[in-house]
């Protein structure tokens, strides 16, 4: 029985907290948790990090309250501006109008910025300008969002084909690409090539223990690949739950085996791409924080986003969507009635869009906890389903095109050449809409003071409930965003009888964990940019009727590790419809060999920079992996977007 007297000794102060502590040990202890030391260790762990815990029934109460008397506790921060704005990097400055270069300045001004950059597709937004990317110090701000890198210690271990076990900072220091296990979804493991990144400095961890007696030390937002093919962060995995496991073995002639469980047979490694079947357990033991803190290092997979440790389980790798299939783009000019009724049926477009009745998507993410976390969330998890597979107005699109590769691509395992490949951009649909309108203005009033020029800049502080509620609430808007993506895809590709070789998919309009140039821990929000770490794919898209492409970062620190997310407006909405004729508009697209199906003028390819120069500002903050050139393009009817 944990009493409240072991509970003060063990640091838990006076008052209701004490009483919420007892409350979850006694449940705790009920549910036969563990010993004394490990349910004083899991209320620790929500001590030290209840933003974690906000989702989890038993546990959320005693979060909340960990929250509330952290932020008494915090001292309050001056509204004031700073005199003058922290210095900040602009790439391609020619090509950014003052005004979005002003609303950079006063964004530097705020006494939690820690540092900034500006990407050349720039332009006006509410607050941050689109294309901003803006440091903060344990600070959130919601208008300025426009994952959480999760990863390893640098002695975890890795399995490669060789047979060997390589440490994840060993293989950081490879040049070239290396081949590593991962596993589809339905259980199928199979062999893809990766590149390791270091991703974090001194980062937090815990320790997962799993039933082979293997301890992995991994930053808390890691995802663990479940037996039914999810995810789920390591923070809140729990005793028992079931992970997707990884057996191998040399056998007396020297071959690496593999075993799927389904059959009990163990398969030789060359043999990999051609096995199937279901695999059989591994179990979580106990998940527990650890004190020390450790630089971190992560594995990018990009065709199939995870590999397997030498633990013996399968984790997620570091994350618009652009899907590659092994066919020529001449199928969409040999089809055309095929290719456009894919779109017209498959896809959803405008203000309120929204798939009825058995045409509703199902998804894993409608299943996350974090829907019963607040209020907010419980009224749009039911909206989430009825839009899951949609898009918006405005800028949001789905086009098939081809995708072409002047050399072989060792990242996605691809030959040089032409290739059919499906492009879309949409995001979190209303989800994520009334979440940002909530805590914007949630945020607003917190700092009635802040001069009003920085009014769209107001922050909320992570040691606040309502900050942490903001993080838990953006993540599952991200992961929302991410299952569009694949439902829109998945949808697409079926009716046109494709399936996907290679997948390319990354977030903008984010916010993430991460270091600053002079080494501390900051929260990086990309309003309208692209992640560009080293070795960090990405998609940056042109217009409807201009090419995209698909980089690879180079971890540019002065960028804060970002790139453009696309073209970049150079004329807005209202001046697009008032200044581009429908008969211009559609000359242009016919002289590039486009079809297009809906789009308002406002989204006219005239309207957006020339992405050849967009490209050629960034060339030292990334290298272009191929080019994607539409063909037929879907978006919605009319002007404006939500």
């Amino acid at each position: 029985m944990i009493s409240g007297k072991i509970l003060k000794l063990n640091g838990w102060p006076d008052g209701k907290i004490i009483g919420l502590a007892k409350a979850v040990a006694e449940q705790l202890e009920a549910d036969t948790f563990g010993d004394r030391d490990a349910i004083l260790a899991r209320l620790d762990s929500v001590r030290q990090n209840p933003g974690n815990f906000l989702a989890d029934p038993l546990l959320a109460d005693l979060a909340r309250e960990c929250l509330r008397l952290a932020q008494r506790e915090a001292s309050k921060q001056d509204d004031t501006l700073r005199s003058l704005p922290l210095q900040y990097r602009v790439w391609g400055e020619e090509h950014i109008d003052g005004e979005a270069l002003r609303q950079m300045d006063s964004a530097m001004r705020l006494p939690i910025s820690a540092a900034g950059a500006l990407m050349p597709d720039a332009h006006v937004g509410y607050g941050l300008p689109i294309g901003g990317v803006l440091a903060t110090q344990n600070t959130v701000i919601p208008y300025a969002v426009g994952v959480d890198i999760a990863c390893f210690v640098g002695d975890t271990k890795v399995p490669l084909l060789d047979g060997k076990d390589y440490t994840l900072a060993d293989l950081a220091k490879r040049t070239e690409p290396f081949y590593v296990y991962a596993c589809k979804p339905d259980g199928k493991i199979v062999i893809a090539l990766a590149t390791a990144i270091k991703t974090q400095e001194n980062a937090e961890l815990v320790e997962v223990t799993i039933d082979n007696g293997e301890k992995i030390l991994c930053t808390p937002e890691h995802e663990f690949m479940l037996r039914d093919g999810a995810y789920q962060k390591a923070s809140e995995l729990g005793a028992g739950q079931s992970l997707m496991p990884f057996y191998s073995q040399r056998d007396n002639e020297g071959y690496v085996r593999i075993q799927q469980n389904y059959s009990g047979r163990w398969h030789r490694a060359h043999w990999m791409a051609g096995i199937t079947g279901k695999l059989s357990n591994h179990k979580v033991i106990s998940v527990q924080r650890v004190e020390a803190r450790q630089d971190v290092y992560c594995l990018v997979v990009p065709q199939h986003h995870n590999f397997a440790l030498s633990a013996g389980v399968f984790v997620h790798n570091c994350r618009m969507r652009l899907s590659i299939y092994s066919v020529s783009p001449h199928l969409i000019g040999q089809k055309p009635g095929q290719f456009e009724k894919s779109l017209l049926e498959q896809t959803q477009f405008g203000m309120g869009a929204e798939w009825k009745g058995n045409r509703r998507a199902e998804h894993a993410v409608l299943d996350d906890p974090a829907w019963n976390a607040t209020r907010l969330l419980r009224s749009l998890q039911d909206n989430a389903h009825r839009q899951l597979g949609t898009s918006g107005t405005g800028n949001h699109f789905v086009e098939w095109g081809t995708f072409t590769l002047k050399q072989d691509s060792p990242e996605l395992e691809l030959k040089a050449g032409e290739y059919l490949a499906l492009l879309s951009h949409s995001g979190s649909r209303s989800v994520g809409f009334k979440i940002a309108d909530f805590y914007s203005k949630l945020a607003m009033e917190k700092h009635p003071t802040l001069d009003k020029s920085a009014r769209h800049l107001s922050w909320l502080s992570l040691d606040s409930e309502e900050g942490q509620e903001y993080w838990l609430s953006m993540e599952l808007a991200g992961k929302f965003a991410s299952a569009n993506h694949y439902v829109i895809h998945h949808r697409v590709a079926a009716a046109a009888g494709l399936k996907e070789l290679v997948v390319v998919e990354n977030h903008h309009n984010f916010a993430w964990r991460e270091k600053s140039p002079d080494g501390s821990e900051v929260i990086v929000h990309r309003k309208g940019a692209t992640p560009a770490g080293p070795g960090v794919l990405g998609v940056i898209p042109g217009s409807m009727g201009d090419a995209g492409y698909v980089v690879r970062g180079k971890g540019v620190a002065d960028s804060l590790s970002s790139a453009s997310h696309g073209a970049g407006r150079q004329m807005s909405r209202k001046a697009a419809i008032h200044s581009i004729t429908k008969t211009a508009r559609d000359a242009y697209l016919r002289e590039r060999g486009v079809t297009l199906l809906g789009g308002g003028l406002d989204e006219a390819p005239q309207a957006y920079k020339p992405i050849e120069s967009i490209i050629a500002a960034q060339s030292d903050l990334v290298d272009i992996i191929g080019k994607f050139t539409p063909r037929l393009v879907r978006m919605a009817d009319e002007p404006g977007d939500i």
